[in-house]
């Protein structure tokens, strides 16, 4: 009992076995634990701050979903709420819908793998809102969600690389959110109207300290846009194609004097041309690609001229690496290194 009045964060995972011979009869077993289990939590647990529900099944009978609404309502002030269904889940039961009760204190929500849902626009009364996380999910009416919200996010993060996004589902959202927002990631197959999502970026949000975009023309505008972001810290881009020489050095000229983190991987056979002419403090340089003498040496004369490189992360084990790069900077595998939003 005192243990669970304590709990500040939790993760539920309620699946059945549906390989089980005896499926029904397990599955009633478990709708009858997992019941107990949360009536006790609504009544005891009420001091919870962060909820996740993993691997979200449908299939259970209503007694779950009222007994997991009212835990969800029994909280006195839930900040972060996540949301992982299976399969793309498109029925809820309310429990999206139970967020109304915390709409003054939730901070942060994740939806992952799930299918739109009406039950989503209770979101747009959580004014206090400051990140959203969309993963995986097909329906582009759940974007459409985002452009309402009554809020200011300070980090916006859309994951889903089989999905073309329409850059006006989020515009409205970026404008509103303005100077706050810090962190963007798309990581998608394709933004249609790419110049809109830059244009208004430059426009309204100069204090961006993280940005991850996906499948990215080279443009003067995304030219503009990195050159106006003077705050920014970690940078990742992935090329829709090879870009020429005087584009890479367009862009390494572009790279504000902010910089620390530089994720090149979309970039390999240019990879000298952007280091002979960046001048920004980098700390950390991820790169996926097979290293010739050109790029040593642009590499160790980077750590030379500027002395700012700690880490270059690598995918590729390769002994070269290591002995070549030993002295001036440590090479370590990319996931060791790579930041995420």
């Amino acid at each position: 009992m005192q243990f669970f009045s304590q709990l500040k964060e939790l993760t539920l995972c309620i699946i059945s076995d549906s390989g089980n011979k005896n499926r029904k009869t397990v599955l009633k077993m478990l709708t009858e634990n997992v019941t107990a289990l949360l009536k006790i939590l609504a009544k005891i647990t009420t001091k919870i701050n962060v909820l996740k529900i993993e691997e979200f099944n449908p299939n259970y009978g209503p007694q779950v979903f009222h007994a997991l609404i009212s835990m969800i309502k029994s909280q006195k002030r839930l900040r972060q709420f996540y949301l992982m269904g299976i399969n793309t889940l498109k029925e809820f039961h309310g429990i999206v819908s139970a967020l109304e009760s915390q709409k003054l204190s939730l901070r942060e929500v994740l939806i992952e793998d799930c299918d739109y849902n009406a039950e989503f626009k209770t979101l747009m009364n959580c004014e206090n809102l400051e990140t959203i996380r969309i993963r995986y999910c097909n329906d582009e009416k759940i974007l459409k969600i985002i452009n309402t919200l009554n809020c200011k996010l300070t980090t916006l993060e859309i994951i889903n690389l089989d999905c073309e996004i329409d850059a006006s589902n989020i515009v409205i959202i970026l404008e509103k959110s303005g100077a706050l927002l810090q962190r963007l990631k798309l990581e998608v197959k394709k933004i249609s109207e790419q110049s809109l999502s830059l244009e208004t970026l430059k426009s309204f949000c100069p204090n961006i300290l993280y940005l991850n975009i996906s499948v990215i023309e080279f443009s003067t505008k995304l030219l503009d846009l990195i050159g106006n972001l003077k705050k920014l810290l970690f940078l990742t881009l992935r090329w829709c194609d090879d870009i020429f020489e005087e584009e890479v050095i367009q862009f390494a000229n572009a790279l504000p004097f902010t910089l620390q983190y530089l994720d090149t991987r979309s970039l390999k056979s240019k990879f000298d041309i952007l280091f002979n002419h960046c001048n920004a403090p980098l700390k950390t340089v991820i790169s996926n690609h097979h290293y010739e003498e050109k790029d040593f040496r642009a590499l160790i004369e980077f750590c030379i001229r500027k002395g700012t490189l700690k880490y270059l992360g690598v995918r590729l084990n390769s002994r070269d690496v290591y002995e070549r790069m030993k002295g001036y900077v440590t090479v370590v595998h990319f996931s060791r290194v790579i930041v995420d939003c």
